[in-house]
């Protein structure tokens, strides 16, 4: 769901280096982290809250409906 750079600072599982400098990058410049919370939060809520997962039921159940069922 998240991308490295656009949405999040992701680091590989269990490399303490970059997490580290993941969170210094974080804590010496929290401006320059703005942009991808706001990409984020774009993102979660045009595809992952409540609404917008019903909206994309509803889509699928309409295609589901104009199926041949023969």
């Amino acid at each position: 769901i998240l991308e490295d750079g656009r949405t999040a600072l992701l680091t590989p599982p269990g490399d303490v280096s970059a997490l580290a400098d993941a969170l210094e990058r974080g804590l010496s410049d929290p401006a320059a982290l703005a942009p991808l919370g706001e990409a984020a939060r774009t993102l979660m809520v045009a595809h992952h809250t409540w609404s917008a997962r019903i909206a994309s039921l509803d889509a699928a159940l309409e295609a589901l409906e104009g199926l041949d069922r023969r």
